[in-house]
């Protein structure tokens, strides 16, 4: 032994050295009092075995089980240099920014993700049962870049034994529920996940019983209030099901906006984890079917479109009848989230993930055109290549071979001149919604996403996270073109600056004059006529999937994302939440051409 680690109301935890193996582990040793409470001891004993079974990197692992000369049993486990996240909190100074919380989000979110596959409750997720592992953990940073949250003490979780009580359950953290005895779902563990984001952003306990917001909300930003409120609701039925939707609905709180549905693409990971735990072989078709397809593009071949979670780019032939998908490209290091076909077939792919936009060649080669990797703002009047971005979910490629980015995380759209050259476009860098009217440098946007430009050099931008589309024209001048600055669903048949937009993060162009609009969190697809008058396109504006071979505005869509104007008069969408990449035709009826 070492030195003592911690001491909890039932054992202690001490560092200690495994001479046989020459690596540093944690000792957790039941307390001596308890060693005579037979009950007590085997949910001690059960929780080693639970973790011991669990075997995954996200979960602490178990080595070793024993007992003292003094009859208390202990377990060896890893020992995880970075400490407890309670004790990095209580370390470093200052609060950290929503990078770094997303990160924080979303290592959280696959650990649990990883023991709900298993059937497993943690039942007491706070920031000591939660430990750092990294290579580099002694800067001011919270949970840097490349760190891994692992989950640990399972003394309270489903499986592990259900001796110690509702009282050892941790006050402000654990569900009303809990605090009365009652059975765990995994909404309790979502509770207890979006305490621990209340704890890390307000830099307070939170507060116990009731809603996230009724205990005091100061401190939190307002786009987290709504998210705490539901994650720590009384009635387990309103909160988050799954780690996932908590992951999905974090993200978009932190940021104003819908990103892609990476949560999905986490747990999906995890639950390849937990099937590997558990001996189970899974088979992966050459060409699988879409998963979350976000963007859609035309080519001189047929219909590209790029789904993230597979890593992939695909291609299906033009028309509206359904395809076969065959695969443009594969990469594992790439995560596809927006595309656009320049004039000599090449394909844009913005990679919000890695902070890079990357070129496919007709060839299938691969090459990076913007972006270090490393997320920042930096690089204007410089190579392109030698640029930082900030989750850039955008691209867009004129006639002459700009090529426009949607700098989502700096809130700015980036233009690389046919020499490779790049610079700030339009935005100053603040996110708000200000500078109609004026310079589009000068104007601020919020976590703009899909763009499309004309011929004309005029530029459409889905602005995200204000709500609108607007568009910079040729002379660099920004004006909105649909909504009004707020979220909504209204407006149909009226002028489209008069009408409301939900997260809009698609937008594309036809050669007549019209805009069409991915209103993502209306379930809807929008155009705009020549002459400014907003109408439904397709999508009823309930979350569904319904109506092929009819009319698409009597259809059901799930939150699309992409979309795309064919040159025979038909409309590509993506279709995100229901896996589909769904045509509609020129008389308006809509069919499903892939996935699904």
């Amino acid at each position: 032994m070492i030195r003592l680690l911690g001491t909890g109301g039932f054992s202690s935890v001490f560092l200690a050295r495994d001479t046989e193996l020459d690596v540093d582990v944690a000792v957790k040793v039941l307390a001596d009092n308890l060693t005579g409470r037979e009950e007590v001891v085997q949910a001690f004993l059960a929780e080693a075995r639970l973790l011991r079974d669990v075997a995954d990197s996200r979960v602490v692992a178990v080595h070793d089980i024993g007992q003292l000369e003094s009859g208390q049993p202990y377990f060896v486990m890893d020992y995880v240099e970075g400490g407890s996240l309670a004790a990095r909190l209580d370390s470093v100074g200052g609060r950290p920014g929503s990078e770094e919380i997303l990160r924080l989000g979303r290592e959280l979110a696959l650990g649990l993700g990883v023991v709900h596959q298993l059937g497993i409750v943690h039942g007491d997720i706070k920031p000591e049962n939660l430990f750092v592992r990294g290579t580099d953990l002694g800067g001011t940073e919270l949970f840097p870049l490349g760190a891994r949250l692992v989950l640990g003490d399972f003394g309270l979780a489903t499986g592990a034994g259900d001796t110690e009580g509702p009282l050892a359950a941790s006050r402000g953290y654990a569900p009303p529920e809990q605090l009365r005895g009652g059975e765990l779902d995994p909404t309790a563990d979502t509770y207890a996940a979006t305490a621990v984001i209340r704890r890390v952003v307000t830099g307070r306990p939170p507060p116990v019983g009731g809603s996230g917001v009724a205990g005091g909300s100061a401190g939190l930003p307002s786009g987290l209030r709504a998210f705490c409120a539901r994650g720590m609701s009384e009635r387990r039925g309103d909160r988050y099901a799954s780690a996932g939707s908590w992951a999905e609905d974090l993200e978009a709180s932190l940021t104003r906006r819908r990103l892609w549905r990476r949560p999905l693409a986490w747990v999906v990971a995890a639950t390849l984890t937990a099937a590997a735990v558990l001996g189970v072989v899974m088979l992966v078709p050459s060409t699988p079917p879409l998963e979350e397809p976000t963007s859609v593009a035309i080519s001189s071949e047929g219909v590209l479109v790029a789904d993230p979670p597979l890593h992939q780019v695909l291609e299906a032939a033009s028309g509206t009848d359904p395809v076969e998908l065959s695969v443009l490209v594969s990469d594992e290091t790439m995560e596809p989230g927006s595309i656009a076909v320049g004039a000599s077939g090449e394909v844009f792919v913005a990679d919000a993930v890695h902070n890079r936009v990357h070129r496919i060649d007709p060839d299938g080669s691969v090459s990076s055109v913007a972006g270090t990797g490393e997320a920042g703002f930096g690089g204007d009047d410089g190579p392109a290549k030698d640029a930082r971005l900030n989750s850039p979910e955008g691209v867009a490629v004129s006639d002459g071979g700009d090529l426009y980015i949607a700098d989502t995380g700096n809130n700015r759209i980036r233009r690389v001149r046919a020499d490779g050259v790049i610079e700030t476009y339009a935005g100053s860098g603040g996110s708000g919604y200000v500078g109609d009217g004026s310079s589009a440098r000068d104007a601020e946007f919020a976590a703009p996403s899909g763009l499309a430009v004309e011929p004309s050099g005029d530029l459409y931008i889905a602005d995200t996270g204000n709500n609108v589309v607007r568009v910079v024209d040729a002379g660099g001048v920004v004006t909105t073109v649909a909504g009004r600055g707020e979220s909504g669903d209204t407006g149909d048949g009226a002028p489209a600056v008069d009408a409301l937009l939900d997260a809009p993060e698609g937008v594309a162009t036809d050669g007549d004059g019209n805009v069409y609009v991915a209103d993502t969190g209306n379930n809807r697809v929008r155009v705009i006529s020549p002459d400014g008058v907003i109408a439904a396109f397709a999508g009823t504006g309930t979350a569904g999937f319904e109506g092929d071979g009819g009319p698409a505005v009597e259809a059901l869509l799930d939150a699309p994302e992409g979309v795309a104007a064919g040159v025979g008069g038909e409309v590509y969408l993506a279709d995100t939440g229901n896996g589909r990449l769904r045509s509609v035709s020129g008389n308006g009826v809509i069919t499903t051409i892939a996935g699904g």
